[in-house]
């Protein structure tokens, strides 16, 4: 297939990139910033006159992961953040299906559509988020269902819980356990925004790239899938568990936690086991020992 992955050049869009090559597909990179990949198209997505049509031609796949909002800027950003995101998934929507694209794949959050604190969310659930970014995701699905009913444009949703792998610790303002590591390279106190106790579902990234792979197959009626680990891990523990790992020992202290971040939250993954024939083929514990270990290998 020829996909064009939007955001190719981020944590998520890279890795979905080299996994899709590697299983044969023309794999389109969409950056806003030059990478030097042969196969990359440099464009502003959020610029008025950005070409999407052009950018579609003769693809089958669109695979959406441009958003310039982190849970945190989201809030900074206000309504006209919001309104910018949600404007460019308008505006593709129309484009998938002008240019013939038989596939959108939305890359939605599952860490923070569900509400401040859910645990084993699925994905029939009443969706109650507490911060602009998730509002914002959650309008994004709504908006691509509508347009996207009854076209030729076949629309899949993946609520991806936290992932973490390499390229996370260049990130620093969105993804704790790439902060872990960068804070244990670097020395200094970690700050730990909360009192340890607010639980995630980590995913690794390379299983979230395998999620997006199987999405281009998948025939069947649904078109919403939440993948995670099925767990949910709180921020102590997973400090205990990076120092296992690495052998290092991090200094941290805790912080108040932001208003717009949820207590606990974790996902359930059986829609995704049995429709996607998709589980995680990682534990955290194995991802962050080899997330660790390719940091080393990196230096």
């Amino acid at each position: 297939m020829k996909i064009v992955v939007l955001g190719g050049g981020g944590f998520l869009g890279s890795h979905a990139i080299a996994r899709l090559r590697s299983e044969g597909h023309e794999a389109i990179s969409v950056v806003r910033r030059p990478r030097g990949d042969a196969h990359e198209r440099v464009c502003d997505l959020f610029a008025a006159d950005a070409p999407l049509m052009d950018l579609l031609a003769g693809a089958d796949v669109c695979l959406h992961l441009a958003g310039d909002l982190v849970p945190g800027s989201a809030e900074n950003a206000g309504w006209p953040g919001y309104l910018r995101n949600v404007q460019l998934a308008s505006s593709l929507a129309d484009a998938c299906c002008v240019a013939g694209v038989g596939r959108l794949v939305f890359a939605s959050s599952g860490g923070t559509i569900y509400g401040a604190d859910v645990v084993g969310a699925r994905e029939d659930m009443a969706c109650h988020p507490i911060g602009l970014y998730g509002a914002q995701k959650l309008a994004i699905e709504a908006l691509l269902r509508a347009r996207l009913t009854r076209t030729d444009c076949r629309l899949m949703v993946l609520r991806i819980g936290n992932p973490f792998g390499v390229g996370q610790e260049s990130q620093r303002a969105h993804g704790v356990i790439g902060r872990i590591f960068h804070s244990m390279s670097k020395g200094g106190e970690f700050a730990v925004w909360g009192d340890g106790t607010q639980v995630r579902d980590y995913v690794h990234v390379s299983d979230v790239a395998h999620a997006f792979a199987r999405s281009l197959a998948y025939e069947g009626p649904l078109d919403l899938f939440n993948i995670g680990s099925g767990k949910g891990v709180d921020t102590d523990h997973l400090i205990r568990m990076c120092t296992d790992v690495s052998g290092i020992s991090l200094q941290y202290a805790y912080r108040p936690k932001a208003v717009y971040e949820v207590d606990r939250i974790s996902l359930d993954i059986g829609l995704a086991a049995s429709e996607l024939d998709w589980m995680p083929s990682l534990t955290l514990e194995q991802g962050l020992a080899q997330y660790f270990e390719q940091l080393v290998e990196m230096k």
